[in-house]
């Protein structure tokens, strides 16, 4: 290997652009049979593949807005009782497996509504000091 290398390096430029040519398309040639052939399988229960529609980003902004509306509705609920909730339902099921019945998902939704956000109190804003010098620069 380290011979044929070695005469590859000794061959005029053109040549070796030509044998970089051919390795680069060798290797997207096998990179897009496997892309093909598994786009081509069939799912294991035998059913055929339905093409989605929707947006990657219509999807993501989705369930962005599903999440944002847990995690509000999480966060209006009572500390002392969510705690030992969460506790034991942590150890169970992880954020990316879990999934909503259509109970949750309205209640999550009622709480999230900019009415139920009005209600809340004041925001309390905490003085801070920033603290400023001057660079100076010497040169020699």
């Amino acid at each position: 290997m380290r011979k044929f290398l070695q005469n590859i390096y000794r061959k005029p430029k053109e040549v070796r652009d030509n044998y970089a040519l051919v390795t680069a398309g060798v290797f997207t040639m096998i990179v897009c049979v496997f892309w093909v052939t598994a786009r081509l399988q069939t799912p294991i229960n035998g059913g055929s593949i339905v093409s989605d529609n929707a947006s990657p980003f219509a999807t993501l902004i989705k369930k962005s807005k599903e999440q944002l509306a847990v995690i509000k509705a999480a966060a209006t609920e009572t500390p002392a009782a969510t705690t030992e909730e969460t506790v034991t339902t942590s150890t169970t099921t992880s954020a990316a497996t879990l999934i909503l019945s259509e109970e949750d998902k309205a209640t999550a939704a009622a709480k999230a509504s900019p009415t139920a956000t009005s209600s809340s109190p004041e925001v309390q804003y905490k003085e801070v000091l920033i603290g400023t010098t001057t660079a100076s620069t010497t040169q020699q």
